[in-house]
């Protein structure tokens, strides 16, 4: 049984083409998963900054408002349990 030129090119070409989309699939999945890490990184950076600088805010005269730091906490904790 032989195979023509025309239905080798054809299998060639279409196992190029399989081969390119799985390769391309497996690059934009590596580098979406690399973007997400880097956002969520960037994203509890700025959130725990934003929490420092609040309870920062609350040593005055060598002691500390404890108790809008709990409501600080507890709100902290509301918002990232969302």
């Amino acid at each position: 049984m032989k195979i023509s030129l025309r239905n080798r090119l054809t299998i060639s070409y279409i196992f190029v083409t399989i081969v390119c989309v799985f390769l391309i699939s497996i690059l934009m999945n590596v580098m979406l998963e690399k973007q997400f890490r880097m956002y969520t990184r960037q994203n509890q950076q700025r959130s725990n900054l934003e929490l420092a600088g609040l309870i920062s805010k609350q040593y005055s005269g060598g002691t500390w408002n404890r108790s809008v730091i709990d409501n600080i906490g507890v709100n902290y904790i509301e918002r990232e349990c969302l």
